[in-house]
């Protein structure tokens, strides 16, 4: 008797299941064909597709807020959104490949060397700063970007597991602001990055994240509580500039254009 109810339980059971990955195959399906459907414009409440517009506001509830608006801390993607809108990396993705860096505040790709251990990257001339910095960015502001970014003061959440195999890099945050003689800058339109291992193929792929927006030490993101809320900017084009971008945790963030 207990036998027969146990195989009359595991069959419901099997029953159960092959009914529930039915309803997602079904599920899936029909959400494949809505997304296909929406492509090419949006759904009406009757369930018409009519064609998207250009313009408007996107509103959406998030569990989140930005993290930082200083590239040296900047780890989760709303704060890349914002760094992405405001501030030029060495390197950045187009909108449709993910996978190939292009580059942004680069002249062109990275040069590696044949052993695999020095990375120079040239930047592109007339990029410049927003007020209150107001000038050109130089190669040096990024060799401070870097070392600021492996400080306590600026602990970033990455510098040390992308680029701690730079020569000279201090382990990521547990001191002060430190020099690293693994990055030189020979000039203001190229620097260098000098790694103990052969991995320039793999740190090359990190210039990408906002540890390379540059950083003019005269005016930096500061680590207070208060001013951290405030940075400056580096121009997307020379005829467009955007001054600042403010955070009010939870409340408001603002980008402010100059020009």
């Amino acid at each position: 008797m207990k036998r027969s109810v146990r195989w009359t339980l595991l069959a419901s059971v099997v029953t159960a299941l092959a009914m529930f990955v039915a309803a997602c195959g079904s599920s899936s399906s029909s959400s494949t064909s809505t997304s296909a459907s929406k492509s090419s414009g949006t759904q009406d409440k009757a369930g018409a597709v009519t064609q998207g517009k250009k313009g408007g506001n996107l509103t959406y509830l998030a569990a989140s807020d930005i993290d930082y608006l200083d590239p040296g801390q900047d780890y989760y993607t709303f704060g890349f959104m914002v760094q992405n809108a405001v501030n030029r990396a060495l390197y950045s993705y187009k909108p449709d490949n993910s996978i190939t860096p292009v580059p942004d505040l680069a002249e062109g790709p990275p040069q590696i060397s044949a052993d695999k251990k020095t990375i120079t990257v040239k930047i592109r001339k007339g990029v410049k700063y927003a007020p209150p910095v107001n000038r050109e960015v130089k190669a040096a502001d990024i060799k401070y970007a870097f070392e600021r970014a492996f400080s306590k003061n600026v602990p970033s959440g990455y510098a040390g597991a992308y680029f701690q195999s730079i020569v000279g890099a201090p382990k990521a945050g547990t001191g002060p602001i430190k020099k690293i003689s693994g990055i030189t800058t020979p000039d203001d339109n190229t620097i260098v990055l000098k790694l103990k291992e052969p991995q320039a193929p793999l740190v090359s792929q990190a210039l990408v994240m906002p540890i390379t927006v540059p950083v003019p030490e005269e005016y930096p993101p500061s680590t207070t509580r208060r001013s951290r809320r405030t940075t400056t900017a580096t121009s997307p084009s020379p005829a467009r500039t955007w001054s600042r971008t403010t955070r009010r945790p939870a409340r408001s963030r603002a980008v402010s254009r100059a020009s």
